[in-house]
């Protein structure tokens, strides 16, 4: 039997219209991926890596704006207390307390002889232990602890 023979046989048309159809799918599927699919998928991933971006930033804002409102309320009971050591250990102790277990501490350190004269050094300072409980920090207050005064330091 000739190629023409071949060829002529129904079976053997519908077969060749069949896989010319299937590659006419085919080609037809691609195009509609590449042109049309491939855009919108990129477009929606942007919208969602852009919206997980500011949720990120929106949160780390709120927790900057907490820690800044409570710095500036320490800063504001600091310069409104009399001297008096009992009473910054309670007050700022029940403050450094009630804070988010993000912050691992923080307190009020005075300028040298500004708490009191002939005074250099003087703060209250807490910071979290290991079980996540805040403590109060003399460390700063002894010469042979930190050489260095925390007034020095960077």
């Amino acid at each position: 039997m000739s190629v023409a023979g071949r060829l002529g046989s129904i079976s053997t048309r519908m077969l060749i219209i069949l896989a010319l159809a299937f590659l006419l799918i085919i080609l037809m599927v691609y195009w509609v991926i590449e042109t049309q699919a491939k855009p919108r998928i990129l477009e929606m991933t942007s919208e969602i890596v852009v919206e997980t971006g500011n949720e990120a930033i929106n949160s780390i804002m709120a927790n900057i704006s907490h820690v800044d409102g409570l710095a500036k309320a320490t800063s504001a009971m600091a310069g409104g207390l009399p001297k008096e050591d009992s009473l910054y250990r309670e007050t700022f102790g029940n403050l450094m307390q009630q804070t988010d277990q993000r912050i691992v501490g923080g307190g009020v350190w005075f300028d040298p002889n500004m708490y009191a004269q002939n005074r250099e050094r003087q703060s209250f300072v807490w910071a979290r232990d290991d079980a996540g409980n805040m403590q109060p920090l003399e460390q700063y207050n002894q010469v042979r602890q930190t050489p260095n005064p925390y007034y020095r330091e960077w």
